[in-house]
């Protein structure tokens, strides 16, 4: 929720006069980039990264994606090692100097880089072979799995609703992102709306990708506020 809502804080920022309101929502966005990068999960990461770089190509600066993407990884990187070599005695650093090995060694040396994804992404593909029209409706994914879910938004949308589910499923953010553009286009540049509306797009377009390694928008507070923002 927070990773994707930061282009919301940018929109606040990029509409409110200069000085204090607008230096305000610019630390809001960088403690929610903060608490985003500290919580050590990749896909709620790569989801923000995503819907900010989306948002800055959008509202005209394209030169801007270029250099926070580059800073963002050299602090990523840059930070991690330090804190890796660091030899401070102190339990909360402790903790997340473990957490910090733990996923360095989960994404670049572990034979499975998903944390097990794909072995659950082929047993619901072999689940929905079974029920491939409409699903298993509204029984629990754990009922026929060790798992809770499918770990991936649209494998869970088809499971329980099946293929027909998928694709009007698929249909419903198709339609809500070009919803979301023809209004953006219908605006004046550089207003209030234009500004919302870019971060509406850029953050539906985030949680689209993000949802490939997470249901983020089943019964979430994540996909009640898009959906209830782009008006479905």
């Amino acid at each position: 929720f927070y990773g994707v809502m930061l282009p919301f804080i940018l929109a606040c920022a990029d509409t409110s006069p200069r000085g204090v309101r607008r230096l305000y929502f610019y630390g809001a966005a960088a403690v929610t980039a903060l608490i985003v990068i500290s919580s050590l999960s990749r896909s709620s990461t790569l989801a923000m990264t995503g819907g900010l770089l989306l948002y800055l190509f959008v509202t005209g600066r394209m030169h801007v994606p270029i250099a926070v993407t580059a800073l963002v990884a050299v602090a990523l990187a840059g930070g991690a090692g330090l804190l890796i070599q660091f030899d401070i005695q102190n339990e909360a650093f402790l903790q997340l100097k473990d957490k910090l090995e733990l996923r360095y060694s989960q994404t670049v040396g572990a034979e499975d880089p998903l944390s097990g994804r794909a072995g659950i992404w082929a047993d619901t593909l072999e689940l929905v072979s079974d029920r491939p029209v409409l699903g298993y409706a509204f029984e629990p994914y754990a009922r026929y799995s060790e798992f809770d879910t499918p770990h991936q938004q649209y494998l869970e949308i088809l499971f329980k609703t099946g293929a027909l589910g998928l694709v009007m499923y698929m249909w419903l953010l198709l339609a809500a992102l070009g919803g979301v553009r023809h209004l953006k286009l219908n605006c004046t540049a550089k207003s209030e709306p234009w500004y919302f509306l870019s971060a509406l797009l850029a953050t539906l377009s985030a949680a689209i990708v993000g949802n490939l390694s997470q249901p983020n928008m089943t019964y979430s507070i994540t996909g009640n506020c898009l959906f209830l923002m782009a008006g479905l």
